[in-house]
């Protein structure tokens, strides 16, 4: 089957789980943490047949509970896959601020300066 047989726009959200999947299938070596660029992804959708944007993704995302638990988190500039060993409780939408932020800037300011 070719992924854009699972796309359907009245029912996004299977087309949705199988390109999610395609991308989570590119890290299964499981050094990396699974995210793309969320632009990128919406580009990847349109291409399958899916009429995405942003807005439209994340609404999809707050109404859908198998969204929350493939997409760990996600904002306008990554999408961040859910790995089999997060805490499920850990999921947070666009409008979530998280606790790790500043964290999480040090240590990629950390790995540039290497």
């Amino acid at each position: 089957m070719l992924l854009y047989e699972f796309t359907d726009n009245e029912h996004p959200v299977q087309g949705v789980l199988a390109l999610l999947g395609v991308i989570k299938s590119h890290y299964a070596s499981g050094r990396a943490t699974p995210k793309i660029n969320t632009v990128s992804f919406l580009n990847l959708a349109k291409n399958v047949g899916l009429t995405l944007d942003y807005e439209s993704f994340a609404e999809l995302y707050e109404k859908n509970s198998t969204l929350k638990n493939v997409i760990k988190n996600f904002n306008k500039k990554y999408i961040i896959l859910a790995q089999p060993d997060d805490d499920s409780s850990d999921h947070a939408g666009p409008a979530a601020q998280s606790a790790d932020a500043a964290t999480v800037s040090s240590m990629a300011n950390k790995s540039v300066k290497i």
